[in-house]
């Protein structure tokens, strides 16, 4: 039995079970190892095989038939007298095989595991009504041939909707026969919630999606009028850069989210007016998946933005100032990275992708070496490939990428995060996020506003006590008073009085605190030369006494060399005297001598 035939036979079985009985339990198997349940779906619109023809142009000559598109049963040639359109006019239906363009069948390009097909094709519906007309229906295509050596995919698409949870299952199984023959499956099962404003749960998402729209608005307008009193500079800025994308995103979002509700909506309407429909479903899953994708990357920099507020406290900065900091150097590191990585990856998909699948292409190599760095790699492939140059590869990556590169880069990452650290530890310990949020609250609801005066009968000592409650320090109230001449605890102060002092006080509370903001980083310095000061007398203090010390040892040499020197002295005085006295021994011995002769 050919693989074709035993193709055929198994998409027999695979649509003809319980699918194509429309209100019973359904259930899909899909190559042994995918198995999905639905309780009591209903088929939305009739199944459909689709016969995808894809021979190259240099092979047309070969194969005459490559470019008709109407055939009788078993793809017999016609002669130009049967080839007419009278002729197969007097076909039925099921004997024709009529190809139809993407446009008519409102398809889509199916991606799979070798190529990319397109969406037209010879088709083949499947009736709903019953799997004994379905199991016909394929036993007719399988007798004649409806398979043959000009296919390259067989792609079957079908649609299910169960009302009890109000999901849409959308079912694109996809068999694609190379040339090499064999026949590679692929499954795609996307299941949507197509009808979102169904129900009580329906009208709350609408009512928030109207706010979201309604923030959206509002924020456009504000970066409109950023952008138009600040110019291209406020381009410049990372974090504006942050908000005109997320804008620009969640603007895309609005406008698919509308496209593929109506989409949707009139997918489905078409089936509750019309009954079953012949169209697919690939506009509507192109639309829900084009919104999720673009709603996704709107989330993302949502979440990325929180850095921005949390950095008002200076721990929570670490990680954008380490960030800011060690850029250049990995930059750097990433050119000098991707160098190593892809001299790696191109010798291995040159030396082992003829025999190792994770190295068939560069792209496919590059990702295996990823995984290595992960620890997810197959030795015994690169050992039985090649016994010199797979563990030699395996050595000189894992050596030169994991041990040195990666650890370069977690030196540079180190050395930026300690002087990070280092700065923030001689700033001033930060408020933590709800010590800052309930200052912000507080600075609005007190410092904000000047204090009500008591009334007419207030004094000194009242407007004193208000003034310390709302946060001023007690010698800043005592000096603004003493300027305005109120020096007695119980004098009567008049309202107009009072609000001067008021915002006397908390003008000299500002200044002091922009004095110290702008002092700190001076003061800082100040206390970094004092310390290096000490250190430096701390240095010559120990040099001095270095230097005592010398000189106490070169004394002591020099009055140990003066008295070898005077032994040395004494000792050859002594020898001299010695020698002249042996000597006039000498000389009276021999005048004796020569007087006894």
């Amino acid at each position: 039995m050919s693989f074709r035939t035993t193709l055929v036979q198994n998409i027999s079985d695979l649509l003809t079970v319980d699918i194509l009985d429309r209100g019973s339990t359904t259930k899909i198997l899909f190559k042994k190892n995918f198995t999905f349940e639905f309780n009591r779906s209903d088929a939305p619109g009739n199944s459909k095989m689709r016969n995808v023809p894809k021979i190259q142009k240099i092979f047309w000559n070969l194969l005459e038939d490559s470019r008709i598109f109407e055939f009788p049963p078993k793809w017999k040639i016609l002669n130009s007298l049967q080839n007419s359109k009278v002729f197969l006019a007097t076909l039925s239906l099921s004997c024709r095989y009529i190809y139809a363009t993407s446009k008519e069948l409102e398809n889509f390009d199916t991606v799979g595991t070798i190529s990319t097909y397109g969406g037209g094709g010879f088709v083949q519906r499947l009736p709903v009504s019953g799997s004994t007309e379905a199991q016909s229906a394929i036993a007719t295509l399988k007798a004649n041939r409806w398979i043959d050596r000009g296919t390259r995919a067989i792609v079957v698409d079908f649609a299910l909707y169960n009302a009890n949870i109000n999901l849409f299952c959308v079912v694109k199984l996809l068999f694609e026969l190379p040339a090499s023959g064999g026949v590679i499956t692929t499954p795609k099962i996307m299941t949507y919630n197509l009808m979102t404003y169904q129900a009580s749960s329906g009208t709350r998402m609408i009512v928030f999606e109207g706010i979201f729209c309604g923030f959206i608005l509002f924020f456009i307008f504000e970066e409109l009028f950023a952008i138009a009193r600040h110019r291209l500079h406020y381009l410049t800025q990372f974090w504006n850069l942050v908000d005109v994308a997320l804008l620009g995103f969640s603007v895309a979002t609005i406008i698919l989210s509308m496209k593929r509700t109506k989409t949707a909506t009139n997918r489905v309407n078409s089936v509750i007016e019309n009954g079953l429909t012949n169209a697919p479903f690939d506009d509507v899953t192109s639309a829900e998946n084009a919104y999720l994708n673009i709603k996704a990357c709107a989330i993302f920099i949502a979440w990325v933005k929180v850095f921005k507020f949390i950095s008002v406290n200076k721990t929570m900065s670490q990680l954008s100032s380490t960030l800011t900091r060690s850029a250049k150097d990995i930059g750097g590191f990433a050119v000098m990275f991707a160098v190593f990585f892809f001299a790696f990856a191109q010798f291995g998909y040159l030396c082992f992708g003829t025999q190792i699948a994770d190295y068939s292409n560069l792209y496919n190599s590059a990702f295996a070496l990823l995984r290595l760095i992960l620890g997810d790699f197959n030795f015994s492939a690169l050992e039985n490939c090649n016994r010199f140059f797979g563990p030699a590869f395996f050595v000189a990556y894992v050596f030169f990428v994991s041990f040195i590169l990666l650890n370069m880069f977690l030196a540079i990452i180190n050395d930026s995060y300690v002087e990070v650290k280092a700065e923030l530890a001689r700033k001033k310990d930060g408020e933590g996020i709800l010590d800052w949020f309930m200052n912000k609250v507080r600075g609005l609801t007190k410092r904000g506003k000047r204090p009500d005066a008591p009334g007419e009968d207030a004094t000194y000592e009242d407007y004193k006590i208000m003034l310390y409650r709302a946060g001023y320090a007690e010698k800043d109230i005592n000096e603004a008073f003493t300027r305005f001449n109120v020096t007695t605890m119980t004098e009567h102060i008049p309202e107009k009085m009072a609000e001067d002092i008021a915002d006397e006080v908390a003008r000299v509370t500002e200044q002091k605190r922009n004095y110290m903001e702008n002092h700190r980083d001076y003061a800082n310095l100040n206390r970094r030369v004092d310390q290096m000061q000490e250190s430096v007398f701390s240095i010559v203090d120990r040099i001095e006494n270095v230097n005592v010390t010398l000189q106490t040892i070169e004394k002591q040499r020099i009055q140990q060399q003066d008295g070898g020197n005077l032994m040395d002295l004494s000792a050859l005085l002594t020898s001299q005297v010695r020698n002249r006295e042996s000597a006039r021994r000498q000389t009276i011995t021999s005048i004796a001598d020569k007087k006894e002769e």
